[in-house]
């Protein structure tokens, strides 16, 4: 019987899910997921991989939720295992407001001088904003798989990759297959609600 593993890239594909209109994300079982997925074949495992919320002050809800879904999910089945990365904090540009500055510049109408005062202003203090870097995860999640690939048997498992781009399954090998196989969106849009738990609404971003 053929063996399958599948690999989830959990921020990305949370956010992919949720841009192809799936609802009750934020307790998504993975197991239940798995073994839709890879139907008759041998699962030997569920690879879920995530930015770790670090418990501040100011991430306490956040830090709280994640753990929560993470120990939930880690127990729905043996085969699930959590593999952390890290989140780092960056300056970048603030989009609105450089185009809020543009939009100013541009106008061919006068407005109340007060109005445009304050306007300007304020993008100019909003011109940097922060924003929170997920690092270390899809870099883990290669690098696990090539691993698996060069250590398993000489039949490599069937590998589904699930990430925000597109969702792939190739079977595991090295150096890697050039096939793969798209899963269509159809089959994620049609996620059955017996997949998530119905009285728990957090995401798991």
């Amino acid at each position: 019987m053929e063996r399958a593993v599948v690999f989830v890239d959990g921020n990305n594909w949370y956010h992919a899910l949720k841009r192809a209109g799936c609802i009750s994300l934020g307790w998504l079982n993975y197991a239940k997921v798995s073994t839709k997925l890879i139907g008759a074949r041998d699962w030997i495992g569920t690879r879920y991989y995530i930015g770790q919320v670090q418990q501040t002050p100011q991430t306490a809800t956040l830090y709280a939720d994640q753990r929560r879904y993470t120990s939930w999910l880690a127990v729905r089945d043996k085969r699930v295992s959590i593999h952390f990365g890290r989140l780092e904090t960056h300056t970048a540009e603030n989009d609105f407001a450089l185009e809020v500055k543009r939009y100013l510049a541009a106008l061919t109408v006068r407005i109340d001088p007060v109005v445009y005062r304050h306007l300007v202003e304020g993008a100019t203090r909003h011109a940097k904003a922060m924003v929170v870097v997920e690092k270390a995860v899809d870099v883990a999640l290669a690098v696990d798989m090539v691993r698996m690939a060069d250590t398993t048997s000489t039949t490599p498992p069937i590998c589904w990759l699930l990430m925000a781009t597109i969702p792939l399954r190739s079977r595991l090998s090295w150096p890697p297959a050039r096939k793969s196989l798209p899963l269509p969106w159809s089959q994620a849009r049609s996620l059955p609600r017996s997949y998530t738990s119905s009285s728990r609404s957090r995401r798991n971003g």
